[in-house]
């Protein structure tokens, strides 16, 4: 018996003590609703006769019709919706709900059928009351629905969780073979974690007959599959959503960081962006609750990568625009910087790498070129273009930082196919499917050696809510800063690495966490446009830049050897002229 079977004795009870009230119960399936209809006819059959006479009037497969105008409502959700009904769901349209029963919300197929039903609520009855309940089933609308009732800001609705651990039921007879077997067996992946949390919040030690109960579904009922067995009998709430059967990270390893990173916050400042019609009409100031976050000041001599991912870029789920910047070792790659806003424009985007790249450099920067993505690299182009102009509006960035060398310091991520023995390749990035799990699994190879050094919460976060099958890999939830993280970590990988072991730039094992507010470095202004001599010095080094790329003609190597052993030779003459 599940806490859907509880429920329905509360929904019975609720309709025998008060006349007048249409309940409806809603599944996320047919199959579903066929045996709550199923349990709920057994108990209005199994009532006592001397305390409630009740005469069924009306029953089929929408409806139950009892005496005093009481009505239950037999109502799914999972029902597939054909083209012209995209717009919006269409569950409870046209009926008066005093109180709803929500079964298995986690696993209904459109959030557009809650939406729908809401509208159907009475607001006024005084006996209204609305049950959402469900196995969590990772990321999706029941998560939402939790996170806000559990946030403590919403007057009508409270969040509840019942855990295995209340349940006498899930406990063994210190007598049986299971027990003697295990309760001397090794802990499953992070159980000493959850043991010690339970007591903590809520104050409740567990028997080892609790605990050895554990044990033995984990590996006897869900063959060792203990993301199951967390998704099904979750210890605590968040392991509910963030446990999953596919998990393509580690949660263990992403909730030791987090819990890490919560207890040990970084230093910070927040910046936001005052956009304007160009980029030298743009101000950056300090804002606590700005997009841009950075928690480390520039390095002199270090080099930075940057991953940029415009919204809807890579995924559809990346609702937001988001830039990840790290430091780079050798043996480490550490979060300096991490820009994110669902709002911003592609050209604001752009102006916005600048700023970083203005900040630190040498930035090597990859940019996905989907949704929008190639709009963003247009504009640093054009950006880059006008700043070599004498004369230019348009400015260097950096927000007033005394940093005025972005044209200097961006560097553009060139792709190359990985399996090509040599030509040419493409700026940024371009996801595809095999280019999405190269991306991934590189990003995840990074976070399994701990080569990682993450100082955004919302990335791991993100993180717990990618899962993987045989043939893909895919979130649950927005991630963009995942992709963000990993393209910046394919900079790292393609370009940086080997560079970084030439010039044995190994982490020392400390982070900085000193206070940016007060540093002269990182004060934000205005912008300001770049000086004459700023200019001259940029023209310079592109024109020596763009000679050193450009390929060596064989005709003109021989010609070039053939006048150094001229000059050689007339080096030669002279000095024997001068013996003599």
């Amino acid at each position: 018996m599940g806490c859907t079977t509880l429920f329905l004795a509360l929904d019975l009870y609720w309709l025998l003590t008060h006349k007048g009230v249409s309940l409806a119960i809603v599944a996320d399936k047919v199959d579903t609703m066929l045996a709550i209809r199923q349990a709920f006819r057994f108990m209005v059959k199994s009532l006592p006769k001397d305390v409630f006479d009740v005469e069924v009037l009306g029953d089929d497969k929408d409806a139950m019709i009892l005496p005093e105008g009481r009505v239950i409502y037999w109502r799914h959700a999972g029902s597939r919706r054909t083209e012209s009904d995209r717009s919006g769901g269409r569950l409870g349209r046209g009926t008066g709900i005093t109180c709803a029963h929500m079964t298995e919300v986690g696993y209904w197929k459109h959030d557009s059928e809650y939406d729908a039903i809401q509208a159907s609520f009475s607001e006024m009855h005084p006996a209204r009351f609305v049950v959402e309940e469900s196995t969590a089933g990772g990321a999706g609308l029941f998560k939402e629905l939790w996170e806000q009732a559990e946030s403590g800001n919403m007057v009508s609705k409270r969040a509840i969780f019942l855990p295995w651990w209340r349940d006498s039921r899930y406990d063994l007879p210190r007598d049986s073979e299971a027990f003697k077997h295990y309760v001397k067996a090794d802990p499953i992946d992070g159980e000493l974690d959850w043991v010690y949390e339970i007591k903590d919040k809520y104050g409740v030690e567990l028997k080892d007959s609790q605990i050895a109960w554990y044990r033995y579904i984990v590996n006897e009922k869900y063959r060792g599959m203990i993301s199951r067995a967390y998704e099904e009998f979750p210890p605590l709430p968040e392991m509910a959503f963030q446990y999953h059967q596919n998990s393509f990270f580690s949660f263990s390893l992403i909730k030791s960081h987090a819990d890490e990173l919560r207890e040990n916050p970084p230093a910070e400042l927040k910046v936001g962006f005052q956009f304007g019609t160009w980029l030298h009409d743009t101000v950056a100031n300090e804002n606590p609750e700005g997009s841009l976050t950075i928690w480390e000041k520039p390095e002199t001599g270090m080099k930075y990568a940057a991953g940029c991912d415009p919204k809807y870029g890579s995924l559809e789920s990346d609702c937001a625009a988001c830039i990840s910047v790290w430091k780079c070792y050798s043996d480490k790659i550490v979060q300096v910087a991490e820009f994110n806003d669902p709002n911003v424009s592609c050209s604001q985007l752009a102006w916005v790498i600048a700023y970083l790249s203005g900040l630190y450099h040498p930035l090597y920067v990859n940019i996905e070129l989907g949704g929008g993505g190639y709009a963003v690299f247009q504009e640093m182009q054009r950006i880059q273009q006008e700043y070599t102009k004498e004369g230019s509006k348009i400015v260097h960035t950096g927000g007033g930082l005394t940093h005025t060398n972005f044209i200097d310091s961006v560097m553009h991520y060139i792709w190359r196919k990985p399996d090509a023995l040599g030509g040419g390749g493409a700026y940024h990035w371009k996801t595809s499917h095999d280019s999405k799990l190269k991306l991934l699994h590189q990003f995840r190879d990074a976070f399994m050696r701990d080569m990682l050094h993450v100082r955004s919460l919302m990335l791991y976060e993100q993180m717990s809510f990618f899962l993987e099958d045989e043939n893909d890999v895919w979130s649950e939830e927005t991630s963009d800063r995942v992709i963000a993280a990993g393209l910046a970590v394919q900079v790292y990988f393609d370009v940086l690495y080997n560079i970084l072991i030439e010039e044995k730039i190994f982490w020392d094992g400390k982070i900085s966490n000193s206070s940016l507010l007060q540093s002269e470095e990182t004060q934000v202004h205005s912008l300001k446009p770049p000086t004459k001599e700023e200019l001259i010095r940029h023209c310079i080094y592109s024109f020596i830049g763009k000679q050193l790329e450009k390929p060596k003609d064989p005709l003109e190597i021989w010609r070039q050897k053939k006048r150094n052993d001229f000059v050689q030779m007339q080096g030669v003459r002279r000095s024997l002229q001068k013996r003599r």
